[in-house]
């Protein structure tokens, strides 16, 4: 099989250096390979670049005539490690396109003298600057860490990254382990998978041990003679190797427990959506490092219950949900002031199937109807409250419908949860709780006083949960105390919708940018504020999303009792402030009058965010102009929230 084309040179890989016009010293200058494309040639000087100071012995650049896909292939030595660097291109069957991705195998050689030599930073920068952003950890599943990934830089449209060690500590200890990352592309979601071998060797067992089909969690699709016609045709290229994983391999990570790796690891069955990888770094105990990207094995998928889901937060929540791979999310609502338009909405945004995300239509007071969706979805194995009233002033009307509903609902959820043995609780609480400030900022240990029955629902839910962890300490609770979330999804396709008039300042000042309310209403500035007017911690909706998201992760990594936790951004804004900012977004100013103060209100309440930077490793980062932006851009595209023109047109009538 012929290599690819370079115009004019030779493949004679003797004269590979000579023929290719390059200088085989440690510094190899790839411009001049004619046969490269920029992107191409930029990887291999990134790669290089990384070694340039440590390099042992002369870089070898050839052409390999066994594979026709091959553009560049480059090995040179650092200290006792070999590394060869590969760049292939991939038949892109939709475009016909060569899209260009790395598979460096660095391989250490005979023994270390100590195992500090091994120069893990430099895998890790190489992964990094070759092929994909890696974030930080965010948490343990079945004791596997698990790590989000993303495609970073110029390198986004890399598609294979290998790297892996073997290390010889001693004839009687081989150990050398290979994870393979593969990251396949294609349109549909169908089309995207990814397929992770992860090999250990002992002594006495064989590199050339087969695996039958089927075993260890492998595709019966993948033969030993490689990837399927169907893989292939699919656009997708598959580079893989086989061998046994025992049932029970133990091994350290850096700085973490120990972990199992077990036999049925290999293979995530879901499909992901685009660029939506996640990446296992396993750093072993025997003298040896491996940097491994793989998927989630299905025996890692969490299934979460999310009460209230369709509504304004739940469904910013479903959707950070949905973006890892490892969730699936069971949506319970009643509809009274949400839609289920929000729900697919997030599907669409996602890209994910009936399978991740379902919903029932059911109100938490319906015994029988909530044990029906748990015994449906027994793998529900977590869940997040959101539902419930959440009006200030109708709570004071109507109180005994708020002890009803948040109250009533909230306990027969906890009894049916406890039958169920799910114990990992997120529970939305409000900043309400803690009335009016004694001092700011609010830290969580400040006293509780609710003003209202809205407020007073949270506060004695907060008690329950209290109670329930007192009782038996199995249950695993974070209460999450926000303060006023504002805002909706970059993409303007989901956002807050409140039922009739907005109880809230910033929905309200979005329907008179659009003109369904004539002006807004300004109560008090006669505040000792910097402007007169009230000052309150405003969150972007995304970030308390991801704040949710945070104690999840939390709550399946450690054992955290009942704790309440503040979700804010530590700072005040003004409402003439947020005006003056959605004028910004708008390009007009917002009609506004002064009006009295109304009873209740207070000058300043913000948050202490303290705690949940330590605890949940989350911090707010977007601000007003994003939060005012973000608004407009749901608003103006949806102007009568999730109802469609004829539907309002219909009500008019």
């Amino acid at each position: 099989m012929d290599p690819p084309e370079c115009s004019g040179h030779s493949h004679d890989h003797e004269h590979a250096g000579d023929d290719l016009g390059l200088s085989l010293r440690p510094q190899i200058d790839l411009d001049g390979v004619s046969c490269l494309n920029e992107e191409v040639a930029g990887m291999g000087r990134s790669i290089l670049k990384l070694h340039e100071d440590r390099l042992t012995a002369e870089p070898v650049l050839r052409s390999q005539e066994d594979d026709p896909e091959l553009l560049l292939y480059i090995q040179f030595t650092e200290a006792v490690t070999v590394f060869s660097i590969a760049v292939r291109s991939v038949s892109n069957n939709n475009n016909n396109d060569q899209q260009p991705y790395a598979a460096a195998a660095p391989k250490t050689l005979k023994l270390f003298p100590n195992r500090d030599d091994l120069d893990f930073d430099t895998v890790r920068e190489l992964a990094a600057d070759a092929t994909l952003e890696l974030l930080p950890p965010e948490h343990f599943v079945d004791g596997t860490i698990d790590y989000p990934l993303r495609p970073a830089g110029r390198f986004q449209n890399i598609l294979s990254l290998t790297l892996f060690f073997e290390a010889n500590q001693a004839a009687e200890d081989d150990v050398a382990t290979i994870v393979t990352f593969v990251g396949l592309k294609g349109k549909g979601s169908g089309q995207k998978r990814m397929v992770v071998e992860a090999v250990y060797e002992s002594q006495g067992m064989p590199k050339d041990h087969k695996v039958p089909d089927g075993e260890y969690g492998m595709s019966a699709g993948f033969g030993a003679d490689g990837p399927t016609p169907f893989i292939r045709n699919s656009g997708f290229y598959v580079s893989y190797r086989r061998y046994t994983i025992p049932s029970a391999t133990i091994i350290d990570a850096s700085n973490f427990e120990k972990v199992l790796i077990s036999n049925t690891c290999s293979r995530r069955e879901r499909p992901f959506s685009s660029f939506q990888f996640v990446v296992l770094l396993l750093l072993s105990c025997s003298a040896k490092v491996t940097f491994a990207l793989a998927a989630a094995p299905r025996s890692q998928q969490r299934t979460v219950l999310v009460t209230g889901g369709a509504g304004y937060i739940g469904s910013h929540t479903c959707l950070e949900l949905l973006s890892i791979p490892t969730y699936n999310v069971v949506v319970v609502d009643n509809l009274d002031n949400s839609s289920e338009e929000s729900l697919r909405r997030v599907a669409e945004l996602t890209g994910c199937d009936s399978n991740r995300l379902v919903f029932r239509n059911c109100d938490l007071r319906d015994k029988q109807s909530l044990q029906k969706v748990l015994k449906e979805f027994p793998e529900i194995d977590s869940c997040i409250h959101f539902a419930g009233l959440k009006a200030v002033g109708e709570s004071v009307a109507k109180p005994l419908l708020y002890y009803d509903c948040n109250i009533g609902g909230t306990v027969n959820l906890l009894q049916q949860l406890d039958a169920h043995k799910v114990k990992r609780f997120v529970f939305s609480s409000s900043a309400t709780v803690y009335g009016e400030p004694e001092m700011l900022p609010l830290r969580e240990e400040a006293r509780l006083q609710a003003t209202n029955p809205y407020g007073r629902t949270k506060l004695f839910i907060e008690e329950i949960l209290r109670d329930c962890h007192a009782s038996d300490e199995t249950w695993n609770v974070l209460i999450l105390r926000y303060f006023n979330p504002i805002g909706a999804h970059s993409s303007g396709r989901i956002g807050e919708d409140p039922q009739g008039i907005p109880n809230n300042l910033m929905p309200f000042i979005a329907q008179v940018c659009v003109g369904r309310r004539e002006k807004l209403s300004v109560f008090g500035d006669d505040y000792e504020t910097p402007d007169g007017t009230g000052v309150r911690d405003y969150i972007h909706v995304v970030d308390l999303a991801k704040g949710h998201v945070a104690a999840l992760e939390k709550l399946y990594t450690s054992d955290v009792g009942c704790k309440a936790v503040n979700l804010g951004t530590g700072k005040g804004v003004s409402v003439l402030e947020l005006v003056e900012g959605m004028g910004r977004a708008t390009g007009k100013p917002v009609p506004y009058e002064i009006a009295p103060r109304r009873p209740g209100d207070v000058a300043s309440v913000y948050a202490d965010p303290k705690m949940a930077q330590e605890l949940l490793q989350w911090k707010a980062e977007l601000g007003v102009e994003e939060m005012c932006q973000d608004t407009w851009r749901w608003q103006s595209n949806n102007p009568h929230g999730y109802k469609v023109e004829q539907e309002v047109l219909q009500e008019q009538s």
